[in-house]
């Protein structure tokens, strides 16, 4: 298989402005970072203080699963998600960085009924009305999104 030279010459390019990932490769990205221990996300400067964090080791998964999540699990998840979506050569595409982030404040209304967000209900709903939209994500974090932006009115 030929390299395509687009391809390569965006890898190459120090002040590249468009997307290095396509949008079919968003849901392999999104699986595998659901996989990252939530301390790493804490470690990293990207994130809150690494004591603010839970201690016991939990994937982002288990967290966004779990039915008490640890509210100071789920800021470090989005803080991460909030930096590496804002940095130009962030970790992770924009849109995946977006979703990490609103299932991150998502999951805090909904299990701990914390808002981890200063963002208005009316912002909130639209916001995660788009999360729940894209195709690549996994049903049950769609219906999370969507259950929320209802609770949002």
């Amino acid at each position: 298989m030929e390299p395509n030279p687009k391809t390569l010459s965006q890898l190459f390019q120090l002040d590249h402005e468009g997307e290095l990932w396509r949008p079919d490769e968003y849901r392999s990205i999104f699986q595998h970072q659901l996989h990252v221990d939530v301390s790493e996300l804490a470690s990293s400067e990207h994130s809150t203080d690494p004591a603010e964090t839970n201690s016991t080791p939990i994937s982002i998964d288990t967290l966004l699963m779990s039915q008490r999540p640890s509210p100071q699990d789920l800021v470090a998840v989005k803080q991460f998600a909030k930096s590496s979506g804002a940095a130009p050569d962030g970790p992770l595409p924009k849109p995946v960085a977006a979703v990490l982030y609103l299932l991150a404040i998502a999951k805090a209304l909904q299990a701990t009924e914390t808002r981890i967000t200063e963002l208005d209900d009316d912002s909130l709903k639209t916001k995660l009305t788009w999360a729940a939209g894209q195709t690549w994500l996994d049903d049950h974090f769609r219906v999370m999104l969507r259950a929320t932006a209802r609770r949002l009115g």
